[in-house]
């Protein structure tokens, strides 16, 4: 191969030592740059032996063959096919190497002697049987006061019964009781004095206390609204009871010509359940119950009944029975939230809708929210390695809030989600 080197190449055109083409028309009287036959020559001769070296025959009535050898011949399409063969074959590694990684964070986790306490603290109180005001005084890293909670990190579920929750007023009292959410503890410490209840104010000391690893191979139990993950071995059998969350029912509001979202019922969470963080399973919450709307010409907007969850199954099982959630209730004898069909407590109601407050009979009413589906479903891992079950409860659709006036009317929340798992 050589570049141009006619008399009147235009010397050092793509650097030194480099020729090419020019017009030359900024020298007087020079002609642009000559083609020479040597030059032409070895260009028609690099052309041809790319493709005669390559055991194709020069065809003169083809005029792609240079195209058909770079685009379609066959050792471009065999470097292309070696190397997603090699991308799956990395992806495969990775995987194989992700599940022994959580197969080996598990045992070592079920070293972990249960039951243990995850935190413990002293924090001081100032309030009543209506709540007061917490300030942290020490406590594990990580949890802390705001207003009248204890914050717990976001990695735990207070809501898991595997985990309880021990208060000590230090002073003298008469009773101390706490409500809980995912990651907050309300206290309410209270004193009497004769007939009376008075405040409390003084330190008390608290633990949490994790009963069960959450992790361990043992997964057998019940699960309530959180996230939880645990190893299934080959050939290991699980059945699942999987009850979704209810939808919340709907409010009964005034129009003030504004749109309030949330004065609908919220739709209760679904249950996941994923193996190697594909999703198997998804079990519906219900639906949340519309609300309803009075105006002040009269006229009114029933809310719509929050329809029953559902169960969409994508992974194979042994053996599944599937149950739908009811329809929630949307007439004047009855705003209830759907029936929980649940064979075990009455957990995925749905929530309570409420009647319309500016009527003598009810109309513009909030309807009761859908109650969540149900899975029975028996899944074994049929593979030669372990397998990382991953189990999403979800927790109940808010209640529809009040809109612009006092006077609304709220709708009721939809019953939390719940899992048993037990050994095939």
């Amino acid at each position: 191969m050589k570049r141009i080197d006619s008399i009147n190449a235009r010397p050092n055109m793509f650097g030194t030592g480099k020729s090419g083409f020019h017009d030359n028309a900024d020298l007087a009287g020079q002609d642009a740059t000559y083609l020479t036959p040597d030059w032409l020559n070895m260009i028609q001769e690099e052309i041809c032996n790319l493709i005669e070296k390559n055991n194709i025959k020069i065809d003169p009535t083809k005029k792609d063959q240079l195209y058909e050898l770079l685009a379609t011949y066959s050792y471009v399409q065999a470097l292309e096919i070696a190397i997603e063969e090699r991308f799956i074959a990395e992806a495969t590694l990775s995987k194989k190497a992700r599940d022994e990684l959580q197969a080996q964070i598990t045992a070592l986790l079920n070293y972990v002697t249960y039951p243990r306490i995850i935190a413990s603290g002293v924090f001081l109180y100032s309030g009543g049987e209506n709540g007061g005001n917490v300030t942290m005084l020490s406590s594990s890293d990580g949890w802390a006061s705001g207003g009248k909670n204890i914050i717990a990190p976001s990695i735990y579920n207070l809501t898991d019964r595997n985990i309880g929750i021990y208060m000590t007023p230090e002073g003298a009292n008469e009773a101390c009781y706490f409500n809980r959410t995912e990651t907050t503890i309300t206290p309410f410490v209270f004193n009497r004095s004769g007939q009376n209840r008075i405040g409390y104010e003084g330190q008390v000391s608290f633990q949490v206390v994790q009963h069960k690893n959450p992790n361990s191979v043992s997964s057998d139990g019940d699960y309530a609204v959180g996230s939880y993950t645990f190893i299934l071995q080959p050939n290991e059998s699980k059945i699942f009871t999987l009850m979704a969350a209810g939808g919340g029912g709907g409010a009964s509001c005034k129009d003030d010509g504004s749109t309030y979202a949330l004065s609908s019922g919220q739709n209760g969470t679904d249950i996941q359940l994923k193996v190697n963080g594909d999703a198997i399973a998804i079990i519906h919450g219900g639906t949340g119950g519309k609300q309803g709307i009075w105006k002040d010409d009269g006229t009114f907007t029933d809310g719509e009944a929050g329809a029953g969850g559902t169960v969409e199954i994508i992974g194979v099982f042994q053996s599944k029975t599937i149950t739908e959630g009811n329809v929630g209730g949307a007439t004047i004898d009855n705003v209830s939230g759907g029936a929980s069909v649940s064979s075990i407590g009455s957990f995925g109601a749905g929530g309570k809708g409420n009647k319309g407050v500016y009527t003598d009979n009810g109309d513009g009413l909030g309807a009761g929210g859908g109650s969540g589906a149900v899975l029975v479903a028996e899944y074994k891992n049929r593979s030669t390695s372990n397998q990382t079950i991953t189990l999403v409860v979800g927790k109940g659709g808010a209640g529809g809030k009040k809109g612009g006036f006092d006077s609304d009317v709220e709708g009721t929340k939809g019953s939390d989600g719940f899992a048993r798992v037990a050994s095939a």
